[in-house]
């Protein structure tokens, strides 16, 4: 084997020993919580010595910051799906073909990965950057939605709007988190029923007020 391909199975190595130790992380948190989260307790659920684990991470902040990353990347890959999407095609999608396609991928990850729900901790006040930065990608994702399905709600009204998209299955995350024996209906059944119910309400009253006002402008003087 050359040195082009000693260094190349070398990285290939280290970046595999690098995702188990992440995975250990993640499996660790849903197991013992934030609070008892140690180096040591990662190195022993990720089945490595606690010196390979201190090669690749420094400490327990820069594994959680590389699993937050990862989750970030995840997240954005996502979100690049649905902005394939035509524009046309949002504005002509039924309430829940919208949901479907843009909020269902977010959900089913999140299903797939609790830990990602544990991020915004108190604990970990340092991960802070990339929990805002992961808040917004999902925020600018609905936000985009919206402005081509209620082109004439004002920034005011568009911005309420996703904050509620976007919060709403943010606590129906928590409860399905403390309820793990209702996790997957919490999170896959009722959250979307939730937004779509949202999402036509919204939509409807736009429908109504817009009506209203033509009406209005139609009445002899």
């Amino acid at each position: 084997m050359n040195k082009k391909s000693q260094r190349v199975a070398q990285q290939s190595r280290g970046h595999l020993r690098t995702e188990l130790i992440l995975d250990g992380c993640a499996r660790l948190l849903i197991k013992d919580g934030p609070a008892n989260l140690t180096t040591h307790g990662i190195a022993l659920e990720a089945e490595t010595s606690i010196g390979s684990l201190y090669h690749f991470f420094p400490d327990k902040t820069a594994i959680l910051q590389a699993l937050a990353s990862r989750h970030m990347q995840s997240l954005e890959t996502i979100v690049c799906k649905a902005q394939e999407v035509q524009e046309s095609q949002w504005v002509s999608f039924t309430v829940e073909e919208v949901i479907e396609i843009l909020a269902m991928p977010l959900l089913k990850y999140i299903h797939a990965h609790p830990d990602y729900l544990l991020m915004a901790h108190p604990a970990f006040e340092k991960l802070e950057p990339y929990t805002t930065a992961m808040n917004m990608v999902i925020e600018d994702a609905f936000n985009h939605v919206l402005k081509l399905r209620l082109p004439k709600a004002t920034a005011y009204d568009q911005r309420r709007y996703t904050l509620t998209l976007v919060g709403l299955p943010v606590g129906i995350l928590h409860k399905a988190y403390e309820n793990q024996s209702f996790a997957q209906d919490l999170l896959l059944i009722e959250a979307p029923r939730a937004l779509v119910a949202y999402l036509s309400a919204i939509e409807k009253a736009h429908v109504e007020s817009a009506k209203q006002l033509t009406d209005s402008t139609m009445l002899p003087p």
